[in-house]
């Protein structure tokens, strides 16, 4: 289980967050963090929150995302002429995209869509009122893991987390100048 530093488990007990009907099922468990209306264009825009992530150890998966990164970094090096631990974070033009929800989302999708022999879009995982299991990936309603993300609606099942949003990789101060992290 990862969480970011400035995130906080909600009411619901983590025991509890995943059903037991898909407990066995899951080796990787996710939360909608941007839901995005089907637009009938086979492009994926819904996102996976990075903030909080559950996977079972040796996973495909986060091994894809780990990879892809790795790949964008050596770009970024390559393109600055320095080594991957010489990037700065000027040098990155937008990091989350890098190693963000986006990336994750992009990555995990790479790697179902090479299992499953087809492309996933937006019809395959948003509009979500509860969990959603493809393949061995469970893909949790927007509420569960950035309620705020979609103003809480009351249809999508509990709030399971909070994310407090410091952007604790912004900065030398660990997050948003003048906010606590929690």
């Amino acid at each position: 289980m990862w969480m970011d530093l400035d995130v906080s488990c909600d009411e619901v007990p983590i025991d509890r967050w995943v059903l037991k009907g898909y407990r066995e099922a899951a080796n990787l468990v996710v939360g909608l963090e941007f839901d995005w209306p089907w637009e009938n264009d086979n492009f994926l825009y819904a996102q996976f929150a990075s903030w909080m992530i559950i996977a079972k150890p040796h996973f495909l998966y986060m091994m894809q995302v780990i990879d892809d990164i790795l790949v964008d970094a050596d770009e970024v090096a390559r393109q600055h002429n320095v080594s991957i631990d010489g990037i700065r974070i000027d040098m990155i033009p937008q990091v989350v995209d890098l190693t963000g929800p986006k990336r994750m989302t992009w990555s995990i999708a790479k790697s179902l869509n090479r299992i499953l022999e087809r492309e996933l879009d937006d019809r395959h995982i948003t509009g979500l009122r509860s969990a959603k299991l493809i393949h061995d990936v469970l893909i949790l309603p927007g509420n569960a893991f950035a309620a705020s993300q979609s103003s809480v609606p009351k249809d999508q099942g509990p709030v399971l987390v909070s994310y407090h949003y410091a952007g604790t990789w912004k900065n030398k101060m660990g997050g948003e100048e003048g906010k606590p992290t929690v």
